[in-house]
């Protein structure tokens, strides 16, 4: 523990090694690992007129690792990767990430597919979300 605190007095700057950390701080706390980081798992959100396009890559995964849900403004992904999974760069453990949208989501238009390791879910603003054109007349 010593040699961590000296290594990290010694190089700490404000490009700090994250990557490090984490691993060293896993180490020390392993109930801790592989369980909800947020940046684990990025996710791209692609805003338009009519919702947005959720797009997490994923290469590795299986559907059935998968459960999402929308709440409301939220998108909930949640999943678990087994333990016994063997494939390079592929993180095992549980999951977590709730993305909170700009809009209330139309519950039965949500949409997601996992194609080459690629998870698109596609989300539509409720009606009374959309920016609504207003006619105006001349007097």
């Amino acid at each position: 523990m010593l040699q961590l605190l000296d290594q990290l007095s010694r190089s700490w700057s404000p490009a700090f090694d994250f990557d490090f950390f984490d691993r060293e701080f896993s180490r020390f706390f392993p109930s801790f690992q592989h369980s909800g980081r947020a940046h684990a798992h990025p996710v791209n959100l692609y805003l338009n007129q009519d919702g947005a396009k959720a797009v997490l890559h994923a290469p590795g995964w299986r559907a059935e690792w998968l459960k999402l849900s929308v709440e409301g403004n939220k998108l909930h992904l949640e999943g678990v990767v087994p333990d016994d999974v063997e494939q390079g760069s592929l993180q095992f453990g549980n999951f977590h990430r709730v993305i909170n949208l700009p809009f209330r989501v139309r519950e039965d238009s949500v949409a997601a597919s996992l194609e080459d390791g690629v998870l698109v879910i596609s989300l539509d603003k409720r009606e009374e979300d959309k920016p609504k054109r207003i006619q105006v007349n001349v007097a």
